[in-house]
């Protein structure tokens, strides 16, 4: 044998052991966002130990579990429409429920496109952007699917209800018990067409970017009777203090939402409403923790559990009678607070107590998927935390809603308002937010510095490509 032949057969033979090693490259894995509407962490994992929630805890059981994770605005549009683009809301972006990212940040490419453009196929079920057709088929392989039309979000299954019309709205009462099985409420029928995709899916070359987007627990409290029936109404809790923060500014105010739905002749915040709306809360919780239970087995049984990364959010945090409050729509912890929950292959369970943004989202899903980030992105990755590594988190975030902003810190949340006035909740000592503590002499340092940290935040909102 000559040289020459000599090199070729080397040649030959190094890239005939080079080819398993480039087969072998692993595929880019799926990701499954959940997205649940109006979901505080009423959740056995946040300490919540009366809620009922058997699928979430198992999924929390293999999950980075965020204990502080707060979202950018208290509802749910402009929380959709930030959280999809990576950016903050400024006082003309992302302001109210109905926000659209596609025409608040026009030119910007949402999450769901940057996937789809690195081959994934992008599916939109249920309430994903608050607006179906949000980027449309920029963001998404297939038409976003909002129910098969037999019911709406809001749809009595309760002959009984009917009886009850009402609210300053003229809407159906603020809670319904159906006899009906887990799939004929609209939440229902997104569960199963996300089974029936994932059933679809298996075999295909290319990985997914599915997102299912649940309403309950957003009112009305509709849910089939047997998770009514899980819970006994005395047991459950209610909001230890019910007045409004000694010293709180004239714009703290709380959502009128649930007054516009019909009140059963109960009367609002008297015990009985406090008791029946959680009651109520609580039930479509456990609703929707079942469908996500069914849609966690058509994953495994697809065999698509290997190779997905799952992020469990909500979109804001919502009032359950806390300074007589209901609902969303304030600066206040409980408005803010969210749940956020994120696993993939090999996951070890963690609990991170930092305060993070739902802002961090946008860099997340990219960096665990290993595609490129734009650098106009306003949050950070967390893929560094879910290995238990917390130096790079900053440990502050930034909300704002209609006429103020705020920032959370670990241990306070500052908010200003248009109009001068300000408000310091001291979580730590006061973690039931009974007082303003912005006059104390001790915390003038802490408002300083507070007040500065937001102003950052207000010039990073402003900087667009």
């Amino acid at each position: 044998m000559n040289r020459r032949d000599f090199l070729a057969m080397l040649g030959t033979t190094a890239l005939g052991a080079m080819m398993p090693a480039m087969a072998a490259e692993p595929r880019r894995p799926n990701i499954l966002l959940l997205m649940v509407d109006d979901l505080v962490p009423a959740l056995n994992t946040y300490g919540m130990d009366y809620a009922i929630s058997p699928n979430i805890d198992k999924l929390a059981a293999r999950s980075a579990v965020f204990q502080r994770a707060y979202c950018s605005v208290p509802v749910c549009g402009a929380s959709r429409a930030s959280l999809l683009t990576g950016l903050h809301p400024t006082p003309n972006r992302f302001t109210s429920f109905d926000s659209r990212a596609d025409k608040d940040v026009p030119g910007i490419v949402s999450v769901p496109e940057m996937f789809k453009k690195n081959g994934y196929e992008t599916i939109s079920l249920g309430k994903v952007f608050h607006n179906r057709d949000d980027h449309g088929t920029a963001a998404w392989s297939r038409t976003p699917y909002r129910g098969d039309g037999s019911t709406r979000p809001g749809s009595m299954l309760d002959p009984d209800s009917e009886n009850w019309i009402g609210g300053t709205r003229n809407r159906g009462p603020f809670y319904e018990i159906a006899d009906v099985d887990d799939w004929q409420y609209w939440d229902g029928q997104v569960a199963k067409r996300a089974i029936g995709v994932l059933d679809s899916l298996n075999g295909s070359d290319n990985p997914f970017f599915l997102s299912v987007g649940f309403i309950r627990p957003h009112l009305p409290f509709y849910a089939p009777r047997k998770y009514w029936d899980l819970y006994d109404r005395d047991e459950i809790p209610t909001a230890p203090f019910r007045q409004r923060p000694e010293g709180a500014p004239g714009s703290l105010r709380g959502s009128e939402e649930i007054r516009f739905y019909g009140d059963r002749d109960v009367e609002y915040n008297s015990e009985e409403f406090h008791q029946i709306a959680r009651h109520g809360y609580l039930a479509c919780v456990s609703y929707v923790d079942a469908l996500i239970g069914h849609v966690m087995e058509a994953l495994e049984r697809n065999g698509f559990a290997d190779n997905t990364v799952i992020l469990l959010i909500g979109d804001h945090g919502f009032h359950l009678g806390e300074h007589n409050f209901w609902g969303k729509h304030t600066l206040l912890h409980g408005a803010l607070h969210t749940p956020l929950m994120i696993t993939r292959p090999g996951q070890e369970p963690i609990d991170i107590y930092t305060p993070v943004s739902l802002l961090d989202v946008a860099p997340t899903l990219l960096d665990l998927a290993s595609l490129e980030k734009p650098d106009y992105f306003h949050g950070h990755s967390l893929v560094k935390s879910l290995n238990g590594k917390l130096d790079d988190l900053e440990g502050i975030t930034y909300s704002r809603w209609r006429n103020g902003d705020a920032v959370v810190s670990s241990r306070w949340i500052y908010a200003e308002y248009d109009n001068g006035e300000a408000m310091l909740l001291d979580m730590e000592n006061d973690p039931l937010a009974t007082r303003n503590a912005i006059d104390h002499d001790d915390n003038v340092d802490t408002v300083a510095s507070l007040k500065e940290r937001l102003n950052r935040f207000r010039a990073q909102a402003k900087v667009l490509p």
